[in-house]
C-alpha cells in the first residue's frame, strides 16, 4: 500500500505536501502577484498517493484567488467508473449573481459569478475543514458549478 498524504499544488506547479491552513492563507495573501503570475490561475488541495500524483476520484479542493472578490472554492470529485457519480460544487457568497469575475486558467479567461468568491477568513475555515477530512465542508452554502 503506497503512502497517502495531502498536497496542495500552486498555480506555478509548486508541490506543498501536508500543507497547513496557515500556509495556504499566506498564499492566498499573496494575492494576483502569487495566483495570476502563471497560467493555470487555481491551485487545489487533494490527498495523493503513489508518489503524490493526482487521483481524480478523490475530492479536489481548487482554489482561486481575486484581489477584489475574495477566494473561490470548488469541491470536485471526478468517477470515471461506470454510473459512477461526478460532484462539482462551488462556493456560494454575498456577491450579486449579475457580476462575473474574469479569470485566466490555463491561458484561458473563464468568467466565474461573483456570488462563488467568499471572504478570505471564511475560506480559510473551510480550507481547514477540508484539510481535517477531506469531506465537503458545511461552513457555507455550495451551490452545482456551471463547469
Amino acid at each position: 500500500m503506497f503512502e497517502e498524504k495531502l498536497a496542495f499544488e500552486g498555480p506555478d506547479g509548486e508541490l506543498l505536501l501536508e500543507p497547513t491552513v496557515e500556509q495556504i492563507r499566506d498564499l492566498l495573501l499573496l494575492g494576483s502577484d502569487y495566483w495570476a503570475a502563471s497560467s493555470a490561475g487555481i491551485g487545489y488541495v487533494q490527498l495523493r498517493d503513489r508518489g503524490y500524483s493526482n487521483n481524480c476520484e478523490r475530492p479536489f479542493l481548487y482554489i482561486i484567488q481575486d484581489d477584489q472578490y475574495g477566494v473561490h472554492l470548488n469541491y470536485q470529485i471526478m468517477d470515471y467508473k461506470p454510473f459512477g457519480k461526478n460532484v462539482n460544487l462551488m462556493t456560494k457568497g454575498d456577491w450579486g449573481d449579475d457580476e462575473t469575475v474574469t479569470v485566466s486558467l490555463g491561458g484561458e479567461d473563464v468568467d466565474f459569478p461573483a456570488s462563488s468568491f467568499v471572504p478570505l477568513d471564511l475560506a480559510c475555515q473551510i480550507i481547514a475543514d477540508f484539510l481535517l477530512d477531506q469531506k465537503l465542508p458545511d461552513r457555507v452554502t455550495w451551490v452545482k458549478a456551471p463547469i
